[in-house]
Formats: structure tokens, C-alpha cells, sequence
């Protein structure tokens, strides 16, 4: 039976690995990005945490990448 630490250890794993996942996929989606950071605001609203705070900068920045990125592409006709 595992005790206390391993089991907050795998817990603090399991967290991260989902993390991961969603960032990975909010880099593609700016749509994802939107919703990540509605909840992001929601959640700090309750309880605000220094983390939250950086994935919220973080993930405010990449959806400007994002629409600059748009922007270019109609400007230069690309896709």
C-alpha cells in the first residue's frame, strides 16, 4: 500500500501530465485559449494562486500570437 507522499507525489505527476496535454493543445487552439483563460479568471476570482497567474499571462500571450499570426496570413494571402 503506498503511503501519504507517493500518493501525493502521483497526484502532483498526474496534474502536471494533464497540464501538459492542455497547453500543448491551447498552443493549437485559440479557441481552447479562450476558454482556458475564462476559467483561469473564474478560478482566481475564488482563490488566486501565483500559478494561475503565470498560465493566465501565458496563455493571454500566446492567443495574441495567435491573431497576429491571422493577421499576417491575410495580409500575405497565405494559409
Amino acid at each position: 500500500m503506498a503511503n501519504g507522499f507517493e500518493l501525493q507525489l502521483q497526484l502532483i505527476m498526474n496534474r502536471s501530465m494533464v497540464l501538459d496535454m492542455a497547453v500543448a493543445n491551447a498552443r493549437r487552439d485559440p479557441e481552447l485559449l479562450r476558454r482556458m483563460i475564462t476559467n483561469l479568471k473564474c478560478r482566481m476570482a475564488v482563490k488566486p494562486t501565483d500559478d494561475d497567474v503565470a498560465l493566465l499571462r501565458w496563455a493571454q500571450a500566446m492567443l495574441v500570437i495567435h491573431h497576429l499570426r491571422d493577421c499576417e496570413d491575410r495580409v500575405t494571402g497565405s494559409s
